[in-house]
């Protein structure tokens, strides 16, 4: 997969730029589908804040997200939240939750009912 950080109108600090590439590989083992991560940061000097843009292209996907703010790590961490939260619905509706078996679907629902009532009971006992 592809990962391009790019900064305009300021240079951005090697600890920074490390930050950034390391969020960016989290993308990569989320799903084979993903072909490039391109992550821009803008510098606006009149207003003194940053803009943050992150763009995932892969087969059948197309994501982007930004955000604007003082800090450039929070504005960062900020559209990359935005991004990865568009990402897993991505990836949630295109699994195939139709098609499960009965037996699938029973086991499923036993075993939630199971941590329903465990954790039932752990309520029960911790309020004694």
């Amino acid at each position: 997969m592809e990962k391009i950080i790019s900064a305009r109108h300021f240079n951005l600090f090697e600890e920074n730029k490390d930050h950034v590439y390391q969020r960016l590989s989290e993308f990569e083992g989320r799903t084979d589908l993903l072909t490039s991560v391109r992550a821009v940061i803008d510098y606006n000097k009149h207003s003194n804040t940053f803009h943050a843009e992150i763009v995932l292209h892969g087969n059948h996907i197309n994501i982007e997200a930004d955000s604007e703010g003082d800090e450039l790590i929070a504005v960062f961490e900020k559209v990359y939240h935005k991004v990865d939260k568009q990402l897993r619905k991505h990836i949630d509706k295109m699994q195939d939750h139709k098609n499960m078996s009965i037996s699938d679907l029973e086991m499923e629902f036993a075993e939630n009912r199971e941590l329903s009532e465990i954790e039932i009971e752990e309520e029960v006992l911790d309020s004694y």
